[in-house]
């Protein structure tokens, strides 16, 4: 497997708020993670990331200025890292979680609204006994998923169409989707990955969420019904395939607004884009966008990632640059600027982009991920 130095690879997780409240220089562009290399892959979520070396160890801190640490775990097949739930998938299939786990307290719950019992921190992954014969996790703040040998799907916690469960369930339908390649939780929707390049999703679809367009809110207005009158029509809960997609290779969700890379390096999104992320970028300056679409001159994408709130973008290009967008006020975009820069200066002026911007100094990456404001 290929290795770079973490230089290479982690720079946007590293330019945003700290270097704006503290310091008001240099993190408003990517600088180095010390004590790292050999890295292969990296996982982020807010103010939180890990990475994955090449001999197998991960290695994890919290804010830029923390030293990080490593897990007692070592060759695993891959991780979830969401607002402090993490979970990572062992080579025996088995799932071992740390953080504050949520979704492991529901598992003491017999029916949702119920308050979860007091929090417990785990500083270092612990077996989870109820998840077994894994090849893929994928957390959120109260469901966990996972993808089993037989890739049938596997869930506990808080399902989508307000549906809830104390011990692990299999998402109807998903034995005979074939093999899944990524999960993904959206705001009350689930969406799948499969490996024949379709995406399959369920869940609420009231703002085009699942991208079958067909029932989403701006449909449903113009056919003079809301929510209340039809709320079957706005939760599905059977897996449909996104309209069109047939060639994609990574998905990326800020919980409204969902986005699939395609083969050809083209990008398509769809669903609920209330920040205007990618506005725009398409012909449909529509909130609700109920069937992908294509981004205007967006190519050579090898990958992207939607961070929500706040609300920005980043793509990864096979040549090695990146480009970010969208909400700029602590220096999310790597470009040299910041809101919160201009403001200390006396500048009434906003520094958010809503169309890609280089990242200034990344010629090489290999991988991307984002933590948040930094």
């Amino acid at each position: 497997m290929k290795t770079v130095s973490i230089s290479a690879i982690i720079f946007i997780i590293l330019f945003g708020i700290f270097g704006g409240i503290f310091a008001y220089k240099s993190f408003f562009s990517n600088i180095r993670v010390k004590y790292l290399t050999n890295v292969t892959k990296i996982y982020g979520t807010y103010a939180y990331t890990c990475a994955v070396l090449a001999n197998g160890s991960v290695v994890c801190w919290k804010w830029y200025k923390d030293i990080p640490y490593f897990l007692n775990i070592s060759n695993i097949r891959g991780l979830s890292l969401n607002y402090g739930t993490n979970c990572a998938v062992l080579e025996n299939g088995s799932v071992a979680c740390w953080g504050i786990i949520d979704f492991l307290q529901l598992l003491n719950l017999t029916s949702p609204g119920q308050p979860v019992p007091n929090t417990i921190i785990y500083n270092q992954p612990t077996i989870i006994d109820e998840f077994q014969n894994v090849k893929k996790i994928s957390v959120s703040q109260t469901t966990a998923c996972a993808v089993l040998e037989n890739n049938s799907v596997e869930c506990i916690g808080y399902l989508p169409c307000s549906n809830f469960t104390s011990t692990p369930v299999i998402l109807n339908g998903t034995q005979n989707l074939g093999e899944i390649s990524q999960i993904i939780f959206g705001n009350g929707f689930i969406c799948l990955l499969l490996s024949n390049g379709s995406i399959a999703c369920m869940g609420d679809d009231w703002s085009g969420g699942l991208g079958n367009g067909l029932y989403s809110e701006d449909f449903l207005k113009e056919a003079g019904y809301n929510a209340t009158e039809v709320p079957e029509l706005s939760c599905i809960n059977h897996f449909v395939f996104v309209n069109g997609i047939n060639n994609a290779i990574e998905i990326t969700t800020d919980g409204g607004l969902v986005c699939a890379v395609l083969e050809n390096g083209s990008v398509a999104c769809w669903g609920f884009d209330d920040a205007g992320l990618m506005r725009n970028l398409l012909n449909n300056d529509n909130e609700t966008i109920p069937s992908p679409e294509l981004l205007n001159g967006i190519n050579n994408v090898k990958e992207l990632v939607l961070f929500p709130g706040p609300f920005y973008a980043c793509a990864l290009y096979y040549n090695g640059s990146v480009a970010c967008w969208g909400d700029n006020k602590f220096g999310e975009l790597g470009n040299g600027e910041a809101g919160s820069l201009n403001n200390y200066l006396g500048i009434n002026q906003s520094a958010d982009t809503y169309y890609p911007t280089i990242v200034k100094g990344v010629n090489n990456a290999i991988d991307i991920a984002l933590s948040g404001v930094y």
